[in-house]
């Protein structure tokens, strides 16, 4: 992670986006950052860790008007799914079964219980998302998410998708 990273995304901008989605914000400023540059931008953010929605609302100064939601993007709706992070760090959040796995042995790592979100349910009750940018940063879980968002993927109403995944 890298403050003001957001600004990576900026020249393959079509047009100002309408939307930004953001996955596993953590304790980043990625929606800080684009609202600066785009102030009427609606933005909806969704983190599994309860710990960094609070540092978000609080010390992060997440944006006064933007939705935040304590949950997982996943393939599908309404489950629940246990992730891991450490317990001083709240900045990786997984739900990735091989970091969960990886990490049982981990004297300083947390598991916790989460609900579960789609793109394309969380289009259905926000949206539509027109003109949306989409930023997923979810520790391993990414392709659940986008599962979860065909019908949006489909859609061609996203002009960028940032997906960081690290192998």
């Amino acid at each position: 992670y890298g403050k003001d990273q957001a600004r990576n995304i900026l020249p393959y901008l079509i047009r100002p986006p309408k939307w930004l989605i953001l996955g596993g914000p953590a304790s980043g400023n990625e929606a800080q950052f684009v609202c600066s540059r785009y102030p009427s931008l609606s933005v909806l953010g969704i983190e599994p860790n309860h710990e960094s929605v609070k540092w978000q609302k609080t010390i992060g100064r997440w944006p006064e008007r933007a939705v935040i939601l304590e949950a997982a993007l996943a393939a599908r709706p309404n489950d629940l799914v246990e992730i891991v992070f450490e317990q001083d760090s709240f900045e990786s959040a997984s739900a990735d079964p091989a970091k969960r796995e990886g990490n049982r042995n981990n004297q300083s790592a947390k598991f916790s219980m989460v609900s579960t979100v789609t793109l394309d349910g969380l289009d259905n009750v926000y949206g539509p998302f027109e003109d949306a940018v989409v930023w997923m940063d979810i520790e391993g879980y990414e392709y659940q998410a986008l599962l979860g968002g065909m019908d949006l993927i489909r859609s061609g109403r996203v002009q960028l998708w940032n997906v960081e995944m690290l192998s």
